[in-house]
């Protein structure tokens, strides 16, 4: 009994790290994509100081879909900075949003409900932009991101 009890914890050990590898895995994958994101718009835009990032702590509340792992919702976010910095980018093609554009120091993407999402909405504090990746319509994002300004 006590060596099943041993294989038993092992696994579950195993299993757990695995999981903290894979999600570490995952995240690292973002970042690159959110850092290739924000140059793109830091060239566009005119804007040195912009960074770029996760909240990572929201994907813990994160209702997961069935079959999804958090590993694979949390991979979703580069794809949807990707997405924000080409809606940015045609932004910045007009002059006066690129004037303020510049202004943002930090772009933030947040999980929506489910943590996956066909488009974005956005909430803009100071300097810094709020991205949430939610269900519906994406032809908006780009009008719905002009409305910040």
């Amino acid at each position: 009994m006590r060596k099943l009890m041993i294989l038993i914890g092992g696994i579950a050990s195993a299993s757990t790290a695995y999981a903290n590898v894979a999600e570490t895995k995952a995240q690292n994958a973002v970042k690159t994509k959110v850092d290739a994101a924000m140059a793109e718009i830091k060239t566009a835009c005119g804007n040195a100081e912009l960074t770029g990032e996760i909240a990572w702590a929201d994907y813990d509340a994160v209702k997961l879909e069935q079959g999804k792992t958090k590993d694979v919702v949390e991979a979703y976010a580069g794809d949807y900075m990707t997405a924000v910095a080409h809606k940015v980018k045609s932004l910045c093609a007009d002059k006066d949003y690129k004037v303020e554009m510049a202004k943002i120091t930090k772009i933030v993407g947040h999980p929506g409900e489910t943590g996956d999402g066909s488009f974005m909405q956005f909430a803009k504090t100071g300097n810094t932009i709020d991205v949430h990746f939610a269900k519906g319509n994406p032809a908006n994002a780009e009008k719905d991101l002009k409305k910040l300004f």
